[in-house]
C-alpha cells in the first residue's frame, strides 16, 4: 500500500499546484513576463512531480490487487475437494484426495469437515 509520505507528497503537489494557478489567474499586468514564465515553470514542475507520485502509487494499487487475486484464486484453489469411495477429501496439487474424510453431514450442510 503507498505509504502515507507518498501521499502527502502528491496532495502538496496538487495544493502547490493549484495555488500557482490561482496567482497566475489574479496576477494583473504589473507582473513582468519573466515572472509570469518563472510561475509557469513551477507549475509545471509542480505537475510533473504529482504526475510521478500518482504513477507510483497506480503500480503499488496494482500490484496489491495482483497479489489478492493470487490469493484468493490459492485460497479458492485449496478448498476445492474430490470425492472417492463415497466420502469427500481435499484435493492434494495432483488433484488426488487426501488427509481425511469430511463428515458428510457437515460438508453437505456447510462445506466444511
Amino acid at each position: 500500500m503507498p505509504d502515507m509520505a507518498s501521499i502527502a507528497a502528491a496532495l502538496s503537489g496538487v495544493k502547490t499546484a493549484a495555488e500557482i494557478a490561482k496567482i497566475l489567474k489574479d496576477s494583473a499586468s504589473s507582473l513582468e513576463q519573466a515572472e509570469i514564465k518563472l510561475k509557469f515553470a513551477e507549475l509545471i514542475g509542480a505537475l510533473a512531480d504529482v504526475k510521478i507520485e500518482l504513477a507510483d502509487i497506480q503500480a503499488v494499487v496494482q500490484e496489491k490487487d495482483q497479489f489478492i487475486a493470487e490469493l484468493e484464486k490459492k485460497l479458492q484453489d485449496s478448498s476445492e475437494t474430490v470425492g472417492f469411495l463415497g466420502a469427500r477429501y481435499m484435493k492434494n496439487d495432483a488433484g488426488k484426495p487426501s488427509g481425511v474424510p469430511f463428515c458428510p453431514t457437515c460438508y453437505a450442510k456447510s462445506k466444511r469437515n
